[in-house]
């Protein structure tokens, strides 16, 4: 195995270990969102995380990082539909298929 591997794998691991580690602890909040409202400032934007049309959290995120979130979660749900062979639906499109 290459070095380059075993860094990747590595990294890996230790990824895989904080977010055990993050999702077992009572330190740790956990939050359930089923909506949001995104904007931004003239420095950062920001999430406002919706519970049932509820504001439940603000995330505030650096520019850099709001844009590396919303690459990380395209491929995720890419990914997630190339698996499962499902396209998962925006509430854009659900909105529009059932307000007629």
């Amino acid at each position: 195995m290459s070095e380059e591997k075993n860094i990747h794998n590595n990294q890996e691991t230790q990824l895989n270990e904080q977010v055990q580690t993050a999702m077992a602890s009572p330190a740790v909040p956990k939050i359930y969102a089923n909506g949001y409202i995104i904007g931004q400032t003239v420095s950062d934007s920001f999430i406002l995380l919706q519970q049932n049309g509820h504001p439940i959290s603000i995330l505030n995120l650096s520019f850099t990082a709001a844009k590396s979130l919303s690459i990380g979660l395209k491929n995720m749900i890419e990914q997630l539909e190339s698996d499962t062979g499902q396209s998962i639906m925006t509430t854009d499109l659900i909105k529009s298929k059932t307000q007629q």
